[in-house]
């Protein structure tokens, strides 16, 4: 399975960071074990040219998302994750029309490549496409179901990006803990997720602030590769994981 982080300037670092870290680790023990790389952990920016991190880390991507999002059109039946990480500037990254048109791309070809929409025979994709393509059905919070070749997930603020971008309605989520009344004024507060570390619903996934990110990732790993690799990472990394995703700090 690909895994893309997507990244631009301002982006939270341990948002990026931590997913790589996890799916690096997990893949690095099963080939120490002698076995097929489950994952492939790599990072674009909109025009594969390096961004700034929040507080100024340089980061520079492997390749422009366009690369990326070609090659899964091309290759449709390719598993795939992007990983849309937070910003501080929420207001800014949401103006961002290129930012917020790749994550609605990477979400159409995911809906697509499930057979979630008809094909249209056309090349648009619009607002309407995803709102009402995109399977939407009530799933599990904890889902194992491994039926979506395209998944989108955020790490904290990066929910905003994907409510921008028109994949929230009608599912539950997640943000930062501190951020989860402002999202619900867009959102409405009936998908509020609180006290959680991730929302898992099929295609489109959702983690809590910063360092729940990791968890996320981790749930990933045992979503695809099982519960073992994740726990093993887990202890790997020396993070303490809660397989449910529930909330493990107080606030």
């Amino acid at each position: 399975m690909d895994i893309t982080i997507l990244l631009f300037d301002e982006v939270d670092l341990l948002d990026a960071g931590g997913p790589y870290e996890v799916f690096l680790t997990a893949s690095r023990l099963v080939q120490r074990d002698g076995g097929e790389t489950p994952f492939t952990v790599n990072t674009a920016s909109l025009d594969g040219q390096p961004v700034k991190a929040f507080g100024g880390l340089g980061l520079i991507p492997d390749r422009p998302v366009d690369e990326v999002l070609t090659r899964l059109e091309q290759f449709p039946e390719s598993a795939h994750v992007l990983i849309v990480p937070g910003t501080i500037d929420i207001d800014k990254a949401m103006k961002n029309s290129e930012l917020l048109a790749a994550i609605r791309r990477h979400a159409f070809q995911g809906m697509t490549a499930t057979g979630a929409a008809a094909d249209s025979g056309t090349e648009t994709v619009t607002l309407t496409d995803i709102n009402e393509g995109i399977d939407t059905a009530t799933e599990a919070r904890q889902s194992t179901d491994k039926a979506f070749q395209a998944i989108t997930a955020s790490v904290c603020t990066g929910a905003f990006l994907l409510a921008e971008a028109g994949l929230m309605d009608k599912r539950d989520w997640t943000t930062h803990w501190e951020d989860v009344d402002l999202l619900s004024e867009r959102l409405g507060p009936k998908g509020a997720q609180r006290n959680v570390r991730w929302v898992d619903t099929g295609s489109v996934i959702t983690a809590g602030g910063l360092s729940a990110g990791i968890d996320m990732a981790l749930h990933l790993v045992h979503r695809f590769a099982g519960l073992e690799l994740a726990a093993r990472t887990a202890k790997q990394i020396d993070y303490t994981w809660e397989p449910e995703g529930r909330q493990t700090t107080t606030r």
